[in-house]
């Protein structure tokens, strides 16, 4: 089985998405041999990122794609003009990439990292709403054509609910966020601590 995973910066992560993905890569880096074992090839793209493609692993790479901006509007044409390969599954963090798969009848996934309805009230200037009204209009659209949607809290399955979008609870899975081996690793040298591993941020309350 071939499995592709789209996000961007996955080599410098610096914000929640990449470091997600990133957070999974090492974890599979952890059970290459299972891997093997089941004969799955996965190959991790990294937009935004001039690299040369890395074999983490026989069964493990990753790959560089610079893009050009501005993205909002270019994206889904930049993902049609740039082939890696035939795939048999597609797990995409970024949701431009949905059609140039879910057209081709490929399984493909979308993982799904905030609330776009609500993240827009957090902009008062035009320039900062529209990518954000054009990026829901995009997930209302591609949602009829993803074969997963994965959510990463039950608080984002009610917020679809009061929405009002209407998808199949068949087709949504709930997978909480992989979280990097360092943080159980800290050595507590304060008295009460509080973990927050997220960026502080208005969306973040």
């Amino acid at each position: 089985m071939r499995v592709l995973i789209i996000c961007y910066n996955i080599m410098k992560p610096s914000s929640g998405p990449p470091s997600v993905v990133r957070n999974l890569l090492n974890g599979f880096i952890k059970i290459s041999d299972l891997i093997h074992r089941r004969n799955v090839e996965i190959t991790f793209l990294s937009l935004y990122e001039n690299i040369k493609t890395i074999n983490v692993d026989d069964n493990v790479k990753i790959r560089g794609l610079p893009v050009v901006k501005p993205i909002t509007l270019t994206l889904e044409l930049q993902s049609l003009l740039k082939r890696f390969g035939r795939f048999d599954v597609v797990h995409t963090h970024v949701l431009h990439y949905v059609p140039r798969y879910a057209l081709s009848r490929t399984p493909s996934v979308y993982t799904m990292h905030g609330v776009i309805w609500n993240e827009i009230r957090y902009y008062t200037e035009l320039y900062h709403k529209i990518p954000y009204v054009l990026l829901l209009l995009r997930f209302k659209t591609y949602l009829p054509l993803l074969t997963k949607l994965v959510v990463i809290s039950p608080y984002l399955i009610d917020e679809l609910k009061e929405c009002g979008i209407a998808l199949p609870i068949s087709k949504i899975e709930l997978i909480e966020n992989p979280v990097s081996d360092q943080y159980f690793n800290l050595v507590k040298k304060e008295g009460h601590i509080i973990l927050y591993p997220a960026r502080f941020f208005p969306q973040k309350n």
